[in-house]
């Protein structure tokens, strides 16, 4: 056995845990959080990284569970959770027929704290979910401060929650990095107007009926986000940025449910880059 390699190792991870700093970081509601550095100043030998890494994820999983029991004690109803990204092996939950598939939604799998009191239901649940600024990449103007979201089922482990990838894309994040969630009220929306980012949709006949048909499968929009709907029959995955949503007590909202009501889908033509 090579004790100089094994002596290395130990001191490396040591010098790591010594020379850690955290720094504040915030909310777009400016709640304060705390996050230690992760080791990008260590020699890149990818086991020594991979180590060092793997203590890190550790101990932000213990910080964010320590967290939420702080916020449990306050009775407040939010939670920091560590971001995955949903794949085909989420089943769809009985409630929903069709082609229905959790890429496609805005459904998220959630920890079992969130799940519905007994007179609730799971259906009329949104909840918002709040980017953390902490990363390199989260530059300022770049993704969405926050999207709504709706619920998919309970099974997520505590301090995780599981989202469709294209809100990863939406908030600027990757996965395990930190979201805070709530939930939250939304009014009916009356009507949506999407943009499709390519003109492939227009090969679709009756778009504003197929449009109308796939948007049950999510609960709620958030204004310029771009929402993936997936053509089952073709295997076509057709993106659209959602640029206005209006209830009938507002023209512009920021958000709004789409649960269980009758929604008029403007169709608006490609936007092309001019160069």
């Amino acid at each position: 056995m090579n004790y100089s390699l094994l002596l290395l190792s130990i001191i490396l991870v040591c010098v790591a845990r010594t020379n850690r700093f955290e720094h504040k970081i915030f909310c777009s509601n400016g709640n304060l959080f705390k996050r230690s550095h992760r080791f990008g100043f260590l020699p890149t030998a990818s086991i020594i990284r991979h180590f060092l890494n793997a203590i890190y994820d550790a101990n932000v999983e213990q910080y964010i569970k320590d967290l939420n029991i702080l916020l449990e004690s306050r009775k407040e109803g939010i939670r920091f959770l560590m971001a995955m990204k949903l794949d085909e092996t989420f089943s769809k939950p009985s409630s929903v027929d069709g082609d229905f598939t959790p890429l496609h939604s805005n459904k998220a799998c959630l920890p079992e704290c969130f799940s519905p009191d007994p007179n609730e239901s799971e259906l009329l649940i949104h909840l918002l979910v709040e980017r953390v600024h902490y990363r390199d990449y989260q530059g300022k103007g770049e993704g969405l401060e926050r999207v709504t979201i709706g619920v998919l089922d309970f099974r997520a482990p505590d301090g995780f929650i599981f989202l469709p990838p294209w809100m990863f894309s939406s908030l600027n994040i990757k996965e395990r990095d930190i979201v805070r969630v709530h939930k939250t009220r939304l009014s009916d929306a009356i009507s949506v107007r999407l943009r499709p980012t390519s003109g492939s949709i227009f090969s679709v006949e009756d778009q504003k009926s197929f449009l109308e048909k796939r948007l049950k499968y999510y609960s709620n929009l958030t204004k310029n986000t771009t929402i993936s709907i997936l053509d089952q029959n073709s295997n076509n995955v057709f993106n659209f940025k959602v640029v206005n949503i209006a209830t009938e007590n507002k023209e512009n909202v920021e958000a709004a449910s789409i649960q269980d009501v009758d929604v008029a889908v403007d169709l608006l033509p490609v936007q092309f880059n001019s160069v």
